[in-house]
């Protein structure tokens, strides 16, 4: 699987209708189902395959002959647990606190946006595959969503379907938009990347 722009665009529809379930009693409960589809979403992501074989240093070198044998195998992914209820905490709160207050919701960006680019850090600090290489790095590139050109389409008289549209634009552009970039070789046990450079990148996908 990779990331799915319209099944999360479809499930803030449901959402966003206060005409059919689930419907949300309160700003909390409606911020913490969105962060729970924006996880259901986040988990599916992918990044593109580890490029070739590690090398196993001698004389002569031994490549990894195992490698690819498996294409399944090749997907990387964040190599923390993609846990739905965990992986947007920092936005959850950001997002929680602006539409509790006074019960209306008010501005979200940037706070909203920044706490969204922290999470997506975090999920990011190493990725691996299922053939046991992995990489360490660091997120270098990402626009952070703008949480009020969703919720504004309201305030401008726009449907829910609307909102619930720009608000999955919003998050899949930022999401697409992130690039890890490994700060060395990726490894397998005594594989390891040869030449080490140029380091392994991929966006989210």
């Amino acid at each position: 699987m990779a990331l799915d722009k319209n099944s999360l665009e479809e499930k803030l529809k449901k959402l966003f209708d206060l005409d059919q379930e689930p419907r949300a009693e309160n700003p909390t409960e409606c911020a913490s189902l969105i962060c729970n589809y924006i996880d259901e979403y986040l988990s599916e992501a992918e990044l593109n395959p580890f490029p070739a074989p590690g090398i196993q240093p001698g004389t002569p070198p031994i490549p990894d002959p195992n490698f690819g044998l498996v294409l399944e195998m090749m997907k990387v992914k964040p190599s923390v647990p993609l846990v739905v209820g965990d992986l947007t905490s920092q936005f959850k709160i950001a997002l929680t606190a602006v539409m509790s207050a006074d019960n209306t919701p008010g501005q979200f960006d940037p706070a909203c946006g920044l706490a969204f680019n922290a999470d997506i850090l975090a999920l990011l600090q190493l990725v691996s595959d299922d053939q046991g290489y992995e990489a360490a790095g660091a997120v270098v590139a990402q626009s952070p969503p703008s949480i009020d050109a969703a919720f504004n389409k309201g305030k401008e008289g726009l449907s829910h379907e609307e909102v619930a549209k720009e608000l999955a634009k919003q998050i899949h552009d930022s999401v697409t938009s992130t690039v890890f970039t490994a700060v060395g070789p990726y490894a397998k046990a005594t594989f390891v990347q040869t030449p080490p450079v140029p380091l392994y990148s991929s966006n989210l996908k």
